[in-house]
Order: C-alpha cells, then structure tokens, then sequence
C-alpha cells in the first residue's frame, strides 16, 4: 500500500507542473511519472510552455525574476511567443521551466 501512495503522490506533483506548463495540449506529450518528465526536459518543452509558466506564477511576471528564475529576458520571451514559437526551448530552458 505505501507503495501505491507513493505512486500517487508523485503523479499528482506531475499532474500539478503539467499544469502549470500549459497541460497536455501544449506540452503535446502525456507525462505520468519522473522519468517521463526527464526525457522531456532531455528533449527540450515546446516554447509555449514559457507563455502559459508565466501566465500561471506571478512571481515570474517581473523582468529580473524571470531572468534569475528562467534565464531569459522578457524579450526573449515574446521573440519565443511570436517568430520563434516553433522552436522548443533548449535543455537548460527546459530544466529550469
């Protein structure tokens, strides 16, 4: 049984970041465990995850914050939500998303 929970909790941690990063339509993956979310990372999120992450935290909302948190710039970030949307993010853009 406690494995079971565990299980559970893990996927609802999942379930949570999925949905702060856009959720299923714009990750276009379905993510259900650590290793999943990993080989995503590994692959690099699509570039729509920026504009849903920093729709969904405030605290990121702030040039300096996104910087410090992302690494990217809020230019960057609408270069990535216009001519660059097709474009995933790299490895470390993904990890620190």
């Amino acid at each position: 049984m406690g494995v079971a929970l565990k299980h559970q909790e893990t996927t609802g941690d999942i379930g949570r970041v999925v949905a702060l990063l856009g959720g299923p339509a714009v990750i276009k993956v379905r993510i259900n465990n650590r290793l999943d979310a990993h080989k995503m990372i590994e692959r690099g999120f699509p570039s729509a995850v920026l504009s849903k992450l920093v729709s969904n935290v405030a605290l990121i909302k702030d040039d300096a914050a996104l910087q410090k948190a992302l690494g990217i710039s809020k230019r960057t970030l609408y270069r990535r939500q216009g001519s660059d949307r097709a474009k995933n993010l790299s490895k470390e853009q993904s990890g620190r998303a």
